[in-house]
């Protein structure tokens, strides 16, 4: 029987959903942008377009429902709703976020870097005062009352993770991928702008502390079961 059990929400070019996957899931994607579902899709991963809140998953239900640093972009509670929707009773709707603490100079670097290859951002980058452990503390917070105020999940558990990301001057390039602050940018201008932005991590070499943050919460199970 073809059974997807993970919905991995926002799933961008498919670096989290691929990573379940490799782990034994059974991963489909819900993403907004057709251009990342279909680079998604190029490297094995099935994606259906659509914004998470007006998916439809025409009655199948899943077993977990997934979303990696991406919930912040999800109206939390429509967002819970849906996942209550779609969850099997017992099913998880887990969250979790990744964040990294450069080093001083390389967090000046990258801001001044953001700042002169990309000036029409949506939105200001400055990675002083945008990075480290605590990056997404206010958007958990959000995120975990959207799912309280459901009515469907059972009180949510926040966890912590630590470790480090050990970078190179040679590894450099790979630091610096597409973000939502560049959506508004003309897709000539993404390469110079990875060039310019990455050109702080060439320069440096070291160990970046972070953390991973996740949200788990358990789908109740209907009334009538429960009584």
């Amino acid at each position: 029987m073809n059974h997807v059990n993970h919905v991995n929400v926002g799933a961008g070019t498919g670096i989290a959903g691929l990573a379940f996957r490799a782990r034994g899931c059974r991963v489909l994607g819900v993403e907004p942008d057709a251009r990342m579902a279909a680079f998604a899709r190029r490297h094995g991963l099935a994606v259906e377009v659509a914004r998470f809140e007006e998916w439809e998953p025409a009655g199948r239900t899943f077993d977990a429902v997934v979303a990696g640093t991406v919930w912040h972009w999800v109206d939390p509670v429509a967002g819970a709703d849906r996942a209550a929707r779609v969850l099997r009773p017992g099913g998880r709707l887990a969250l979790f976020w990744n964040a990294f603490q450069p080093a001083p100079e390389v967090a000046e670097a990258f801001t001044g870097a953001h700042a002169r290859a990309l000036p029409d951002l949506l939105f200001v980058m400055d990675w002083r005062r945008t990075t480290g452990p605590d990056a997404y503390a206010g958007v958990c917070v959000t995120a975990a009352d959207g799912i309280r105020r459901t009515s469907a999940f059972e009180e949510p558990e926040e966890w912590r993770f630590g470790w480090d990301r050990v970078s190179t001057r040679e590894s450099g390039w790979t630091r610096c991928p597409p973000s939502a602050a560049t959506v508004s940018c003309r897709p000539s201008s993404w390469t110079p702008c990875s060039a310019r932005s990455a050109m702080p991590w060439t320069r440096w070499a070291g160990v970046s502390p972070c953390a991973t943050r996740p949200w788990r919460s358990r789908r109740c199970a209907p009334a009538r079961a429960r009584r």
